[in-house]
């Protein structure tokens, strides 16, 4: 649905002919890692199309990593409720076997767990670089999949049904929007920008 959404955006903007050279390239690209046509295909690009098409597929990986990530997230919170009892049952076997080996057992574990420290680092990848404005589209747009995901299209209500068109519709605007949007800062941040 991403990929396709990104596809009429870029039809929209450079056409349908550079759009079909992109899909030429793609196929190209899935018949193997030393694919002689794909790389005759790219040298005979013209010099204008080689930033566009870099373009495409980056952004096609952005959003193919958005769509990794919600499906993951999704599927593990299944795993997690399912696993939830097992581990349940394997926590409360632990305390049960604490407090028959130690003596004060209750006080031991309210001094553990008291002087447990759990600290969350949040690093970014040193290679890459996405401005915020990006960031926050692509926010946008793991949101409206979200929500999509929780509208059932075999719901009969309307309201519902209206509520993920319109999701749909903002889906296209957002990737249009991140498509639209220059990946390189002309204006070098100043220490103000990186603190926002």
């Amino acid at each position: 649905m991403l990929g396709d959404s990104l596809g009429r955006t870029i039809a929209r903007d450079l056409g349908d002919d550079f759009l079909e050279e992109v899909e030429i390239m793609r196929r190209y690209g899935k018949l193997g890692d030393n694919n002689a046509k794909l790389q005759k295909y790219l040298r005979n690009l013209p010099d204008s199309h080689l930033l566009p098409v870099a373009r495409c597929f980056n952004q096609f990986l952005h959003l193919a990593n958005i769509a990794e990530q919600h499906y993951r997230v999704t599927s593990k919170r299944v795993d997690d409720e399912s696993r939830t009892v097992s581990e349940r049952i394997k926590l409360i076997d632990l305390f049960k076997r604490v407090m028959k080996e130690k003596q004060n057992p209750a006080q031991l574990l309210f001094e553990t767990f008291s002087n447990m420290r759990i600290e969350l680092v949040l690093t970014a990848h040193p290679t890459e670089t996405i401005r915020r404005t990006l960031i926050q589209k692509y926010d946008l747009i793991e949101e409206c999949l979200g929500l999509l995901k929780i509208l059932s299209p075999a719901d009969d209500d309307k309201y519902i049904s209206e509520t993920a068109q319109r999701t749909r519709e903002r889906l296209e605007e957002l990737i249009s929007q991140a498509w639209h949007t220059n990946e390189f800062r002309h204006e070098k941040p100043s220490p103000i920008d990186g603190r926002l």
